[in-house]
């Protein structure tokens, strides 16, 4: 006969996980070099987390423990230039070192004209120490690319 270890969502609180947001920012990420992907540095909430360390002042998520993790970034991007642009959208980990899930390319409309949503997500190995950021690249040009609402989470799974 199994054990009973109390309620389910009770259990879940154990799992490390992590979460950090923005919602409604008006600051565009400036793009210098097309091409090149610059992080994403307007998180202002830290969400709900366990032994993981959300930090939006850091614009990063810690791990604290290593494991397999479900990242996911859902966000609302647009361009703020003139003409239409790609964007890509990515998460990186350790200050840019390296891609962890696979990103996604957006076309979007110049001009602020085209608001699109996005997601982002998969499973990563991460390690104790290890920082979790969200990165946006402009293709094609310069154009400063607009995350006005955007969630970064993690939690482990394995």
């Amino acid at each position: 006969m199994p054990i009973y270890k109390g309620p389910a969502h009770h259990r879940s609180m154990n799992i490390p996980h992590a979460e950090i947001s923005a919602v409604d920012n008006a600051t565009a990420t400036a793009i210098a070099v097309g091409g090149t992907a610059v992080q994403f540095t307007e998180f202002d909430t830290n969400g709900a987390s366990y032994d993981a360390v959300p930090d939006q002042g850091e614009d990063h998520i810690l791990i604290s423990t290593t494991g397999t993790y479900d990242v996911q970034v859902t966000a609302a991007v647009d361009s703020v230039g003139a003409g239409a642009i790609i964007g890509q959208f990515q998460v990186q980990k350790n200050n840019g070192a390296s891609e962890v899930v696979p990103h996604v390319n957006v076309d979007l409309a110049g001009s602020g004209g085209e608001m699109q949503s996005i997601s982002v997500g998969g499973l990563a190995a991460l390690e104790a120490g290890d920082t979790v950021e969200f990165w946006v690249e402009n293709e094609t040009s310069t154009t400063n690319l607009l995350v006005e609402s955007i969630s970064l989470s993690v939690k482990q799974i394995g």
